[in-house]
């Protein structure tokens, strides 16, 4: 009888536009590895064998694969003179936490922020939306153009 130990690694990455999962088995090199593209439960079976004896063991583990959260959001208004007020909406599919940087060293959090520029100036807006699991988006851009009065 033998005691087969083995753990994983899960990756994200990007997969022609479709994020993608990764399951990795150590130990190397015989690692098995299956790309999941869809979120979902799934189970999980390594099977090991003894070098010497030939003998077998099973394992399984159940994993949930998650969806990511999509950023998207709007503004308004984009442009005008100085304070200008300007509200933020996130309109982002699966998130739970908003942060959004203001293009001026400012951040803020929320899904429907105010945020009130002071200074003329084009700003980038930027939104990282999180969901429950730590899963992140990539950041959506837009532009603010702010005018002296």
């Amino acid at each position: 009888m033998f005691l087969l130990r083995f753990e994983y690694i899960v990756e994200h990455f990007e997969y022609y536009g479709i994020l993608a999962m990764v399951v990795l088995w150590i130990p190397s090199p015989n690692s098995p590895i299956h790309l999941y593209t869809a979120p979902g439960i799934y189970n999980v079976t390594m099977i090991g064998f003894a070098s010497i004896t030939g003998c077998s063991d099973t394992i399984s583990a159940t994993i949930e694969i998650v969806d990511h959260p999509f950023a998207s959001f709007s503004l308004n208004p984009i442009d005008g003179c100085i304070p200008l007020a300007v509200n933020l909406l996130s309109n982002s599919v699966g998130a739970a936490y908003y942060s959004w940087s203001m293009g001026n060293g400012d951040t803020i959090i929320g899904s429907q922020p105010i945020y009130v520029y002071t200074q003329s100036g084009q700003f980038t807006v930027s939104l990282i939306a999180t969901d429950d699991n730590g899963c992140q988006d990539d950041t959506s851009f837009s532009y603010i153009n702010v005018y002296l009065s």
